[in-house]
């Protein structure tokens, strides 16, 4: 029992050690993790899709809208977040997931591009849309 137990620390300590050896985003541009709310007149927007697209050149990070207006943005499959930089933001609704009646009058407001800079670390970005 007693090198059982030793083998439960070994296999702890190499999983803690692990994370920060992720062979698998090896290679990315620098990311910043990027969250946040989008609302028309204070209510909040479900089941838009939020795009950031690096001004200067890049893969774009998505993420979509959930109940409550939240959005996490990803880069790929395996990293969440978006590159460090200026970005310009589009929203847009996937018209197969929507009640097209509850989405006509956020429709207006999807032809605005926003502007954010993701820097290093964490970000939120609100995005108000027309009407707020």
């Amino acid at each position: 029992a007693v090198g059982s137990r030793a083998a439960l620390v070994v296999v702890a300590i190499v999983a803690v050690a692990s994370p920060g050896c992720n062979s698998r985003t090896a290679g990315y541009p620098p990311l910043g993790k990027v969250t946040g709310v989008v609302t028309r007149a204070g209510q909040p927007l479900a089941g838009l899709t939020v795009l950031f697209q690096p001004i200067a050149g890049g893969r774009a990070s998505v993420g979509v809208t959930d109940s409550a207006g939240r959005y996490t943005l990803r880069y790929t499959e395996v990293a969440d977040g978006a590159m460090v930089g200026d970005h310009t933001v589009t929203l847009s609704v996937d018209p197969d997931e929507s009640d097209a009646r509850a989405t006509l009058g956020v429709v207006k407001g999807l032809g605005k591009q926003f502007s954010f800079t993701v820097k290093p670390g964490w970000n939120t970005f609100t995005i108000k849309i027309a009407g707020d």
